[in-house]
């Protein structure tokens, strides 16, 4: 697929057939959406995670019509989209033209996947970035479906309201192993935590074995893991006197978070 859109690629957008990575300014959506201006007029390429179609077009300000483009929203890699605040952040400014040979198969990814973008910030309208899509590829066949991002979603509010048994009950309708790195490590953590101040000691050592595949650095994982972890959380997704989620000072996992090997161009 990756040679086929990379001839229609050279065609449409005016790319050299050869065209490959160095083309393109990789970074995160979080810090497109944070500069936009320093990147107008910029062939940037990133990671993200695909919400749905949408109709927000404005033609007097931007070169996209909803006769000539289809939009398309998504989540940059760091968001949690199991919980309500930031899941409402999507971005929904990804544009591709219509007559695209891959614009069939870019409508067949899966909600909530993971994939990787090669594009071009052509505006900077009302402080956002405005970008058109030149290629695209998935980047896992793993990924939430409704039904588990709903059990996900219930098990987090239970979870921050300490209803601990309520969040376990939730969450054992989510099959880790059916999900990427990033989401698995998520709900492998919170089953981890949940079952570990219940008492549950072997299901927590499993759960946090499980998460700690994917960061080895999670400090109150590790102290689940070893049994020297306090059995009281603290409300907000940790034990008391933890180090909180993930190694300090280090950010949400993002464009290299391991959701699938992203191919170059």
């Amino acid at each position: 697929m990756r040679t086929l859109l990379l001839a229609a690629l050279a065609l449409a957008a005016g790319l050299p057939a050869s065209a490959d990575d160095t083309a393109f300014a990789h970074l995160g959506l979080r810090e497109l959406r944070e500069n936009p201006t320093s990147y107008r007029n910029t062939r940037v390429a990133f990671k993200c995670r695909v919400n749905k179609t949408e109709n927000l077009y404005a033609p007097f300000h931007t070169p996209f019509t909803a006769e000539q483009h289809l939009q398309v929203s998504v989540w940059a890699p760091e968001t949690k989209i199991f919980v309500a605040k930031e899941r409402l952040d999507f971005f929904p400014n990804l544009f591709a033209r219509r007559n695209r040979d891959w614009i069939a198969a870019f409508l067949e990814v899966p909600r909530y996947s993971w994939i990787y973008v090669w594009g071009e910030v052509k505006s900077d309208f009302g402080g956002e970035p405005w970008i058109e899509v030149f290629d695209f590829q998935r980047l896992s066949d793993r990924h939430h479906t409704d039904a588990t991002l709903g059990a996900t979603i219930r098990g987090y509010e239970a979870f921050t309201k300490m209803d601990l048994e309520g969040a376990l009950a939730e969450l054992s309708a989510v099959s880790d192993f059916d999900l990427p790195r990033t989401d698995r490590y998520h709900v492998a953590r919170m089953k981890a935590l949940a079952a570990w101040a219940v008492g549950r000691d072997a299901e927590a050592k499993r759960e946090a074995m499980r998460a700690l595949r994917v960061r080895p650095g999670d400090a109150e994982l590790r102290a689940v893991l070893s049994g020297t972890a306090p059995r009281a959380l603290d409300g907000e997704g940790g034990t008391s006197g933890g180090s909180g989620e993930g190694e300090p000072g280090k950010k949400e996992e993002g464009a290299g978070s391991g959701e699938g090997e992203r191919g170059t161009k």
